[in-house]
This record gives C-alpha cells, structure tokens and sequence, in this order.
C-alpha cells in the first residue's frame, strides 16, 4: 500500500528500515540522458529513492519491469520533449503513455521540455490530455538545471502537503529545496546600535508580529540593523534567512522574482512568481527580509499576500516610506545620539556618545593613528552635532580625516551635501549625502517634490497650518496628505509631544537638499514671502493673546516659532517689507522682552527707523514704540525720551487709546521728574490699561506707578499697587510679569523696613525669571537680594551681587531701567560704596564679576536671613 493509500485516521504505523519515498521516473530514454540524470540527482539530494528503467533488473520483460516499479512507487515524474516513444506490437500505445495510465493512483508531476520543433503529433495529443486532468502538476522548462530545481521544490511542497514521511523527511526536503542566499557580510562593525538591535529582536520575536518595517531616511542604517538582527535571528527559523536587495529592481511588478531568486525559487514558464512563492514557502519557517522597498512601494500587495499564505514566515522590510498594510509594525531608525550642547563639562562629556564612537571607529579604518585627544575632541564633537547623528554623514566625514583634520572638516562641513563622499564599494546612491538624497527624491511624484521644497523655508519645524499657508498653493493642494506621504518617507520628522498640536521638521542635512530644490524650482522669494504674511499674522494674534490668560499657551507656540520668526523677521527686514517687519519684530514685544531678544532686534528697528521715514500712521506708531522700547532696555533713556513724545502725539491723533497708554507707561518709566506730573499721566494709563482689558501690559503698567508711588511718599499705596499687579500677573500665568511684581513688592518691603519679607519676595521673584531663564530680570532680582545683604549688615556680600548684575548685563548688552536705577539701583551702590569704602567696594564688585549669576543668588539666598531688624537703604 502507497502512503497516498492510508487511511486518513490517524493510527500506529509499524515502519520497515528503509522509510525513502520512492519516485517513480518515465520517459523516453534516447532523447533526455542528462534531464534524467539531473532529476535522480534531485532525488537523491532530498533523500528519496529514483525508481528508474535503467537502473532495474534486465532478465525482465520492459512492461513487466516498468509496470512492478510503478506498483511500490508513490509518486510519478514524466519528463517528455519530443518523441512519443516505441509502441510495442502488441501494444496500442507506447510505453511512455502506459506508464503514465498506470499511474493514475499516484501524485503526478510532468515537465515538458521547450521549444520542441519536431514534436510528434501523438505526444502532443498525450501531452494535452495530460494538462487537461486536475490531477497533474504540469510545468515546462529549458534546461537540465532549471528541471533539476523545479523538481526539487515540487517534491518537497508535495512530500509537506501528501505525505506521512516523518519529520525529519520533511524538514530534509523543506531545507534542501529552498537555497537561500548567504547573507551580506558588512565590511565594518555595527556602532551604536545596541539598543535598537535588542528592540528588533525583542519584536520579531513576538508572536503577533510578522512584518516589521524599519523605516527612515537614506543614511541612516536601516539596511546595517536589518542584517544584524537577521543574522542573530537565523538560528530561529528552521529555514534560515532569505535577504532580497530591492535596490536594482526597476519596477513592482518584478519584486516576487526577485526575492524568489534570493532564496533559491526557480521561474517556472509564465507562472506568476508571487504565486510560486506562495506555494514554496507555505509550510517554512522563514525570515524574510527586503531591503530598498521605498522605490517597488506598490509592490506592497505582493507582501501581504505572501504573509497570507504562508503562515510561518516572517518578513522585516527597510525603506524610506511604509507599506501601509495591515499588521505592518514600524520601527523608526532614528539618527544615533549625539553629544549634548557642551556645558561646563566641556567637550569630553560627548565622548561617548554614539555618534562620536561611530566616527572615531571609521576614522581609525582610515588613519590607524587617529585619536580623539584635549586638541581635537572639540572639533569632533562638534562635527556629529552638525551632522546630527546620520550614520552615512558621520562614516563619509570620518573617511576625511586622511586629508583633513576635525577641525578643518568642521569648517567645511558646510558644503556637506557635496563635500561628504564615500568608498566605491558603497552604493553608487550612498557615495555622497546629495546622492542618497536624490535617490529618495525621485521617490516623489510631482505635488510632493513641490511641498517638499517649500517646507524648507521653515528653518524651526512647522505645524499644519503653518504648511498649509505656505505651501498650500498651487500643486500642493492637499497639505496633510502631502506632509503625511513625507513622514511615511522619512523626509520629514515629527517633533514635540503627541499632547498638542503636531508639529514636523526636516533634518537639517534633509532640509539643505530641499532648499536647494526650492532655488532651482524659482520660487524661493514668493514662497518666503508668503511664510513672512504667515508669520506676521500669528505674531499679529500673539499680541492679543500674549495680553490674556492665553498668554502662557502663546508664549510656548511663540518658543516653537522663534527660529521661524527670526527667519520671516529676516527676510521682511531684506527684502523691503516694513509692515511685515514690524508686525513681527514689535506686536509680540511682551514676548520678545521677557525671552531677552530686544537687543537682537534694536539694530534691525534702528534701521528700518533710519529707512523708512515716511510710513502709514499705524506703522510709524508700531516702530516708534519698538525703537523706544528697545533703547529703554539698552539704557539709552536719552535716545528714546523724542521717540515716545513723537509716539503720543502721534496716538493722540490717531484716537487709539491702547497705544497712547502704553506710549504713557514708556514715558513715565524714563524719568522720575516732576513726579506729580508722572504719577498722575501713569494712573490714567494704567486705567486705561486695565479698562481695555489688556492683562500683559497693565501689571507693568502697576508696577511702575508703584515705584514712583514709593519715591512720592506713599508705601502704602505702593503695596496695594504691586499686589494688584501680581494678583493680574498670577491671572494670566506670566512667570515674567509675575517676577516683575514681585520686584515691586520687594522695594515696598524694604522701604517699610521688612528686610525678611523682601528677602522672599526678591527669592520668588527670581524662581519666576529663573523658571523661563530670563536673564535680565534676574538681575534686577539679584540687585534687590543685595540690598536685603546690605539692610542685614553684609555689604560686601552686597557689593559682589552688584558685580554679578553688572557683568551680566555687559555681557547682554542691557542697560537699568531709568525709572529703577534713579529710584534703587543708584542709592544702592552709593549706600554700598559708602559702608565698604571705595576701594574695598570696587575689590568686592570685581569679584562678583567673575561669578555667575544663578550662583550669585543662592550665594545671596545662603547668606542671608529670612527675619531681622534691617538698616534702611
């Protein structure tokens, strides 16, 4: 009885020694020497026993001989070209035909040989009836090699499908009919990705995992970590690792050949190969892993339904874009980490990061000497920080340092697109940055190659809104769809946290290409320009919603922004669009000063004062107040006293009650005489402040008056005005406003003689700038800790906080408000000056200049006392 025969219950089967499968092979023997040759050796290799006329016993008649080896046989092989064979007389048919009849119990497979000019017309008939029966496999082929392949694979699939054989026939057959290629050696070691390798293991691993993407931009090492992970993942599947490159594939249609051919799955005629591979692997225990999908994407298809039909294999596919399928897991490689902005620990504190080992190991491949040593670590790590941790960049880079040392590379670096180029065993799409970018580049279709270049106008990231009004013109017409086809990319990045609104960047390298495609396309001036209208809008809506308890959330998209800003500032100040400029650069002041970016701006407004004399009232207004505002940072009260009665005059007559307030509130900040006459213009400013709802400005507004209350004799009306201010303050959330009022709580404490309640309130208040890092105001901070060190007998404490502040503000380019330094800061230093000696005084403030400001607070904090009977200033 043939193994087909057995009953289908399963039962205990008594075996005899000898388990091999015998295959039964016909044709005619004149005409196919070396084709049956090939097949016995294909038998033989999976271990099964060829039953063959030649090989039989001679004293028997040919048809007995054929017709007892067909009957212990269990499967048949006919292999026909062009004879139909000798017919016996006393036969009807030849013996290749009455073999085949015989067999009709057994599992059929025929090849037929091609092209086969002087086929006879009965093989044909025979050969038509044969394709016409479902019960035979029927295949053609060219070679003696192509059927020794076709034959071992069709045995296998049919032993795994048909057969009992035991489960090491099946796995023998399994692993010897399918051939995977070896996989690629990398010439060099994986650097840096430990943690990542451990993560993708960790998911192929898992059960409900069977595609694993990993995706991310050219350069970035996706194909290193695939093969890393495969080649410690081998052992875990019983039929090894099949390893495609889809690199020179030129289209989808020709991806299933592909990776037939990379594990060992031979064409069969006009077959489709998907299907083959369907059938071939349906029962292995495979890892399959693509390489290069990005460009064959709409072979994507092909993938899910190999993983549909083939229950135990598992495929990691590496590509620029994602397939987009069902049961796809991503797993983005991101750049390797690089060395933190150098802080007091200097460069070697980068040494270890990935990046920097990742160029020291490929710079050593190429001058066995190199080192990282105190002259050259700067360089080096600076160098990865450029390069922002893109594995290619940093290996191109490293192969330089046989020509240039780090530091000479780092000043060149930034030509990196060109300059960075590569060994000539890499991939021609590898052997420069501008190569790898070309090759995802013409991964795009039309529309996104146009958003791509526009997006790169946005030098700090960008939201949807903000792409959508840039780049939401002409041929981009759908913004989310274009940006999502780019993240799915990896042209773009996401950034920021999934808890508020979206924000994307390109890398900077990325970004460089893009910009470049933005210049050839022509449209890199209107294309700026429409991202400066974007940008003075959102400032335009800051400067309302800096004023309300929105101000916190304004200020953190502003934070976002700040490098767009500069950029749209940048380009209206060049380009010749002071409106825009000015929307920008002055409307978001309360922003701008806090963050202490109004030294950055006074030389851009001083020139657009210089340049433009002649404009519209509302804009003449916006920079008159800019300028003002930036001289009265600076400490040039002089300059700026014109500027603000030009401003409210100009108010005055344009009836907006909002400006000339605020025009007040500068005015009065600026001098302290006649202090009847300031007091009494800053009270109707601040009312007028307070009454236009206008949260930002009106505790500034309070806080002022609160002084020159102070100096009039009143610290009564003094503390109720800081506490109002702070309470305004405290309302919209303002760190900013909020250490500013506590400034003027401060004073008031210290002129009712409380110097452990000023002491709190000048700590509070400088936790509020040290919170948001304003430098500025923690000076003023620091000036009022001195004065608590002065009130509680330390003057030369004192003295060294006013060196701390003083330096600082050099340092900054910053000056002491008027209204502060007439009405404090002088009486301070003289009342300094005066307990210390001049001498002495100068000995301690020259030391405080050489200590950092954070450090001089809690210095101060330290030394000082929460209570005691102070000496009024």
């Amino acid at each position: 009885m043939s193994l087909i025969d057995a009953p289908s219950k399963p039962r205990e089967v008594i075996r005899t020694p000898d388990q091999r499968l015998r295959v039964f092979v016909s044709s005619t023997l004149d005409e196919l020497a070396s084709e049956r040759a090939a097949v016995r050796a294909a038998i033989e290799r999976l271990r099964l026993t060829p039953v063959m006329f030649e090989l039989g016993a001679r004293p028997h008649p040919p048809r007995a001989l054929y017709r007892a080896y067909l009957e212990q046989s269990h499967v048949f092989i006919g292999l026909y070209w062009q004879s139909y064979g000798w017919v016996a007389p006393d036969m009807a048919m030849s013996g290749i035909e009455d073999e085949y009849e015989l067999a009709s119990r057994l599992p059929c497979l025929v090849y037929v040989k091609d092209p086969a000019p002087r086929r006879e017309q009965r093989l044909e008939e025979l050969l038509q009836r044969m394709q016409a029966e479902d019960r035979v496999s029927f295949k053609r082929f060219q070679t003696a090699s192509q059927l020794a392949d076709l034959v071992a694979d069709d045995l296998a699939l049919l032993l795994t499908e048909h057969f009992d054989a035991g489960v090491e026939v099946r796995g023998a057959a399994v692993v010897s009919a399918l051939r995977p290629r070896p996989l690629p050696v990398a010439p060099t070691r994986l650097v840096g990705r430990e943690r990542e390798l451990e993560a993708v293991r960790a998911l192929i691993e898992r059960e409900d995992v069977r595609l694993l993407t990993l995706s991310g931009m050219g350069g970035i090492g996706k194909t290193r970590l695939a093969l890393a992970a495969a080649t410690q993942l081998g052992e875990c599947f019983a039929d090894g690792v099949g390893f495609a490159d889809l690199a020179a594939v030129q289209s989808p249609e020709l991806v299933p050949s592909a990776v037939a051919a990379a594990i060992g799955v031979r064409q069969e005629g006009t077959r489709p190969a998907a299907e083959l591979l369907v059938e071939r692997l349906t029962a292995a225990e495979m890892l399959l892993v693509l390489d290069n999908f990005e460009h064959v994407i709409a072979a994507a298809p092909f993938v899910s339904q190999l993983l549909a039909g083939c229950p135990k294999v598992k495929v990691i596919v590496t590509s620029r874009a994602l397939l987009r399928l069902r049961g796809e897991h991503e797993f983005p490689v991101i750049p390797l980490e690089v060395p933190p902005i150098a802080g007091s620990a200097g460069a070697s504190a980068g040494l270890d990061a990935a990046a920097v080992r990742l160029f020291v190991e490929r710079a050593q491949e190429h001058q066995a000497s190199f080192t990282v040593q105190e002259a050259n670590a700067q360089a080096v790590v600076k160098l990865c920080q450029r390069l922002e941790g893109i594995p290619l960049a940093i290996e191109l880079a490293a192969a330089r340092v046989r020509v240039l040392p780090p530091g000479a590379l780092l000043d060149r670096i930034g030509d990196r697109l060109d300059l960075l180029s590569g060994p000539s065993d890499l991939p021609e799409r590898q052997r420069t940055l501008r190569a790898t970018m070309d090759w995802s580049h013409n991964l795009l279709d039309e529309q996104e190659r146009v958003l791509f270049a526009g997006l790169s106008v946005f030098v700090g990231g960008f939201t949807l809104d903000g792409a959508q009004a840039v780049c939401g013109g002409e041929g981009t017409s759908d913004v989310l769809d274009g940006v999502s086809s780019l993240l799915e990319k990896s042209l773009v990045v996401r950034q920021g946290r999934p808890d508020v609104e979206p924000r994307f960047r390109m890398l900077q390298t990325v970004r460089e290409y893009a910009q470049d495609r933005l210049e050839q396309s022509g449209k890199a001036q209107e294309t700026r320009l429409r991202m400066a209208r974007y940008f003075a809008a959102v400032a335009e809506q800051a400067a309302v919603g800096l004023s309300t308890s929105e101000h916190r959330v304004w200020l953190s998209r502003l934070d976002a922004e700040l490098d767009n800003m500069r950029a749209a500032i940048s380009f209206a100040d060049e380009h010749g669009e002071p409106e825009l400029f000015l929307s920008m650069a002055v409307l978001p002041w309360v922003y701008w000063w806090p963050r202490g970016y109004i030294p950055e701006m006074r030389p851009l407004l001083e020139r657009c004062l210089e340049s433009y004399p002649s404009l519209d009232p509302a804009s003449r207004a916006m920079l008159l107040w800019g300028v003002a505002f930036a001289r009265n940072v600076s400490g040039d009260t002089e300059a700026m006293i014109p500027l603000l009665q030009e401003l409210m005059e100009l108010e005055r007559a344009r009836g907006d009650e909002h400006g000339l307030a605020l025009a007040q509130w500068g005015y009065c900040s600026s001098q302290i005489e006649p202090i009847a006459e300031l007091r009494a213009i800053l009270t109707q400013a601040a009312a007028t402040l307070r009454q236009l709802g206008d949260q930002a400005v009106t505790p500034f507004a309070l806080s002022t008056l609160g002084m020159l209350v102070l100096l009039d004799g009143d610290p009564l009306e003094a503390e109720r005005l800081g506490q109002e201010a702070l309470e305004q303050a405290r309302a919209i959330d303002s760190e900013a406003l909020i250490g500013v009022a506590l400034l003027g709580l401060g004073y008031s404490a210290l002129a009712h003689g409380d110097a452990g309640l000023a002491r709190a309130r000048f700590a509070e208040s400088a936790e509020a700038f040290q919170s948001i890092q304003d430098r500025e105001g923690l000076t003023y901070a620091l000036d009022g800790l001195a004065a608590v060190a002065l009130a509680q007998r330390r003057p030369e404490l004192a003295a060294k906080a006013v060196g701390a502040a003083d330096a600082t503000r050099e340092r900054l380019g910053l000056g002491v408000y008027p209204i502060t330094q007439r009405a404090f800061r002088g009486p301070l230093v003289s009342a300094v000056e005066a307990a210390l000696g001049t001498a002495a005084f100068e000995a301690a403030r020259s030391g405080g200049t050489e200590t950092d400001l954070d450090q001089a607070v809690e210095q101060l904090l330290s030394l000082t006392v929460r209570t005691g009977t102070p000496q009024p200033v």
